[in-house]
């Protein structure tokens, strides 16, 4: 029961973000009511604690107990990019690209390297397929960017608001398993086959000698500006 009631306590807590936020643009290291909302439900539990897993080589690295944001921040591994025009990023690999859920919550760390209208190279396997009810709705038809703000919240919904800015604000080549009806059609990104013909493709809408951020490890990196 009490194993039940904190994975309610989870779904509750990305609904009530969901509704309370003014905007639902990805906040790396940011409060957010669904934060807030785990939170006080660790200290309503006896004898739970609010622990923090943070991944580096793709296997937990380390843990951090009842830690805020800051202590959480300073486990992760941080590295200095200036903006460029592109970049190449991959969630992580295995456990963090198995769905476009996954895929598309783990790179914001990075998207801030590239600059607005510029160009991505998204590599998620995605080998699990959708991922999420929101994602799938959206996909598949069940809602539209019209009717948005009007639906009722699903698992994953405020994911439908990262693709709409992934494709709104950048230029967007995905290289996955997914169907090309979806990528194409439904999430306005570009469709590849493979790692060379992708890089190809943004190479040759930046320029032959555009400089490009590589970031593999996305959903382990904190990204400082340099």
């Amino acid at each position: 029961a009490r194993i039940a009631g904190c994975l309610l306590g989870i779904s509750n807590s990305r609904r009530l973000a969901y509704a309370s936020s003014e905007t639902n643009v990805p906040r790396v290291f940011q409060k957010n009511p669904s934060y807030d909302a785990l939170w006080n439900l660790s200290s309503k539990v006896q004898g739970a604690t609010y622990l923090s897993i943070v991944p580096r080589g793709g296997e937990p690295y380390s843990m951090v107990e009842d830690g805020g944001l800051d202590k959480l921040k300073s486990e992760f591994v941080s590295i200095g990019l200036s903006q460029t025009k592109g970049i190449v990023v991959a969630p992580g690999g295995r456990g963090y690209d198995d769905t476009l859920s996954h895929a598309v919550r783990s790179i914001w760390s990075a998207v801030d390297s590239v600059r607005k209208s510029g160009a991505i190279l998204l590599i998620a396997e995605c080998r699990e397929g959708i991922g999420s009810q929101g994602l799938e709705m959206y996909l598949t038809g069940r809602i539209s960017d019209a009717k948005l703000d009007r639906v009722e919240y699903a698992d994953g919904l405020e994911e439908v608001e990262y693709v709409r800015k992934l494709k709104n604000d950048y230029s967007v080549t995905l290289l996955s398993t997914l169907p090309e009806v979806y990528v194409e059609s439904k999430l306005g990104f570009r469709v590849t086959s493979g790692a060379n013909e992708g890089l190809g493709k943004v190479l040759s809408s930046l320029g032959r000698t555009s400089k490009m951020n590589v970031i593999t490890r996305a959903c382990e990196t904190l990204l400082a500006k340099s």
